[in-house]
């Protein structure tokens, strides 16, 4: 079928353009402030499509951004298509995933929207032969209902995903939150300036916590340890991260954090040389050490081994500690 067949075109105001109407909308997160400087020097050279109504009231169904820059001018009109009105309201979706196929393709957060909004509209069976597979996408299991639930977040946190700024596993953990949770933990790592993988550190941790202790995020937001740090305007946002961080690893695992601050002031005390790091055993299931040591040359490193080769010489006990 031809989508694009039997459009009249036609002029008409940006008043008349109802951009409320999202039936036909696939998410951009790009700022309009590129095209607005191309449409005020060259015009609209690709009018776009709408649907229109009894009342004279258009919604888009392509080129939505290009109509809300000529109503940012203040165009007196605008040239537009009028889609033919024998086609349904599916049909007209359609024309408008196509239109926006490649960054459907390349953006997770528009294509996890797309997803669900197709989920909405057709049937399976017609997604899996005619769409699905143009966006890499399988027509059933975990990974489809993973962006159908994605797709159902708030804009907000779309445009985070898009940016880079969340993480897909972020993301399925704040579609498990209630609306009032996941905006209370999204504005938190925004906040912080968090990057991704720390912000899912942070996420995860609240999100496991909550379980675990029966309570809701925001609860745990509000205890006073929590408040303490986030509200500390004497601390960099860094810094309030960091706090907050080893405050969460206390709450989670309160054994193994006792044990990485006593690792940790042990090893301030005995002033290891600069290039020099230390970790304990993972868990600390024991006692045991391991020394990482950058050294600026081979001969540096020939003697280094000498020494330790020494030392297992004269302490024969401690060969293998």
């Amino acid at each position: 079928m031809n989508l694009l067949k039997n459009m009249r075109t036609a002029w008409i105001k940006p008043a008349q353009v109802n951009f409320q109407n999202l039936m036909f909308w696939v998410p951009s997160f790009e700022v309009l402030e590129p095209l607005l400087a191309s449409i005020e020097q060259v015009g609209i050279l690709n009018p776009p499509v709408v649907k229109g109504d009894e009342y004279n009231i258009f919604s888009p169904i392509l080129g939505r951004r290009r109509l809300q820059v000529a109503a940012a001018l203040k165009f007196e009109s605008v040239e537009v298509r009028i889609a033919d009105s024998s086609l349904n309201d599916d049909d007209k979706y359609l024309m408008a995933f196509w239109d926006n196929f490649a960054r459907i393709k390349q953006d997770p957060a528009v294509k996890a929207h797309t997803i669900k909004r197709l989920l909405e509209l057709f049937s399976r069976e017609i997604l899996a032969k005619n769409i699905l597979p143009f966006i890499d996408t399988p027509p059933r299991g975990p990974k489809l209902e993973r962006l159908r639930k994605i797709g159902g977040l708030e804009n907000n946190i779309l445009e985070a995903i898009s940016d880079g700024k969340i993480q897909e596993k972020s993301a399925i953990l704040f579609a498990e939150l209630p609306f009032n949770e996941r905006q209370a933990v999204f504005k938190l790592v925004c906040n912080l300036g968090l990057n991704s993988n720390k912000a899912f550190e942070i996420i995860s941790s609240l999100f496991d916590l909550s379980i675990l202790w029966k309570k809701p995020v925001t609860d745990l937001l509000s205890d006073p340890d929590a408040v303490r740090i986030l509200d500390d305007s004497v601390l960099s946002a860094q810094e309030r991260a960091s706090a907050f961080r080893d405050s969460l690893k206390s709450w989670k695992h309160p054994y193994i954090y006792e044990k990485q601050k006593g690792f940790e002031g042990w090893a301030r005390e005995i002033h290891p040389p600069e290039n020099v790091r230390m970790r304990p055993a993972q868990s600390f299931e024991d006692d045991s050490v391991s020394i990482e040591m950058r050294l600026d040359s081979r001969a540096e490193a020939e003697k280094f081994l000498t020494v330790i080769d020494q030392y297992k010489k004269e302490t024969p006990g401690k060969a293998n500690d």
